[in-house]
């Protein structure tokens, strides 16, 4: 069972242990941290670094949802 209704993260419940698993929770993080590089780089003039910037947050998150989709033990 998911929990949708969150912010940022996934919720979810193993009902046969009764255990919550919270995953993703760092994604929040990560998009705010390179918000702000991306900012800054932007100012300056840097489109360059700005676009390698935009690729490595890109992988960053892409892994964690890999991550994610793993964990959830869908039968």
């Amino acid at each position: 069972m998911e929990d949708c209704n969150t912010i940022g993260h996934a919720v979810v419940a193993v009902p046969h242990t009764g255990k919550i698993h919270k995953l993703g929770k760092s994604t929040l993080h990560i998009h705010t941290k390179y918000k702000n590089i991306r900012k800054r780089l932007q100012r300056q003039g840097k489109y360059q670094l700005l676009r390698q910037i935009k690729f490595r947050e890109s992988n960053i998150i892409r892994n964690i949802n890999h991550c994610i989709s793993k964990n959830l033990d869908i039968p």
